[in-house]
């Protein structure tokens, strides 16, 4: 029998020679999973907007690190990535991490929070998910993993642009994965739906059940090393999820919920 120091040093080569392509890396739930990446051994292109954090990342992992600032709502987005691409030698596996809440809207943007939150996550999200499509179509196999959110379950109407930009997210993979049956190619596309986790989008509001980066990004890459089609993120939200879903339109739109700031911000 092979020992289990054996197998773990072979699981080991193995990560060492997989390639992973991050987007939004530079904060919360993109940021954990890429330090966790880069613990396994895997060859990681990280990017985002914030240079300081990706100068940071470069500091501390020298040699398995390329990086590249990638605004997903900018036009040059997917020519960055083919840079990245370039700088990795390829890609085995797409992480999308990238999005925004209207209260974390970018003021330098000359567009209302809304349209900021569509098209970061709605038009930068199709744009970057489609380029790794067709990247893993022409290579003839893949990996493209989405964070999205349990937020899409239902529309809120306190965060009602974001959680129908999230359902927007689960719709197009859901179809992405029928597509890749129809076209039977072998590509493997996860849908990540985490519940609340400590990150910058929540603006430093506290709130029960709350998952750490950390833990988050552990059962992510959990649920990506399973191919799992669709995942909340945890178990808890898994189940509260499931009976969200069961509640009646005429029930939803009628629950006495208060109105404290505008856009729930």
């Amino acid at each position: 029998m092979i020992s289990s120091t054996i197998l773990l040093k072979m699981k080991q080569a193995v990560n060492i020679e997989k390639r992973v392509i991050i987007v939004g890396a530079t904060s919360g739930i993109g940021l954990a999973i890429t330090k966790l990446c880069l613990e396994r051994g895997y060859i990681v292109g990280a990017a985002g907007r914030n240079l300081k954090s990706l100068n940071i990342l470069q500091e501390e992992y020298p040699e398995k690190l390329f990086t590249e600032i990638i605004d997903v709502t900018q036009t040059d987005a997917v020519d960055k990535l083919n840079l990245l691409l370039n700088k990795t030698n390829g890609m085995d596996l797409y992480i999308h991490s990238a999005g925004v809440s209207q209260r974390r809207a970018d003021p330098n943007y000359n567009v209302s929070p809304e349209l900021f939150v569509v098209n970061t996550n709605c038009v930068g999200f199709t744009r970057m998910v489609d380029r790794a499509f067709e990247y893993f179509e022409k290579r003839g196999c893949g990996q493209i993993a989405a964070i999205t959110s349990m937020g899409g379950t239902k529309g809120t109407g306190l965060s009602a642009i974001y959680s129908a930009t999230k359902k927007f997210q689960s719709t197009y993979l859901e179809a992405l994965n029928q597509l890749i049956k129809i076209k039977k190619i072998k590509i493997k596309i996860s849908d990540i739906q985490p519940g609340i986790v400590d990150t910058p989008i929540l603006g430093g509001k506290k709130y029960p059940m709350m998952l750490s980066p950390e833990r988050a990004a552990k059962l992510i890459m959990r649920a990506i090393d399973k191919k799992r089609k669709r995942k909340v993120i945890d178990f808890k939200y898994a189940v509260g999820a499931f009976f969200w879903r069961l509640i009646p339109f005429g029930i939803w739109v009628n629950l006495p919920i208060k109105y404290k700031t505008p856009r729930g911000e």
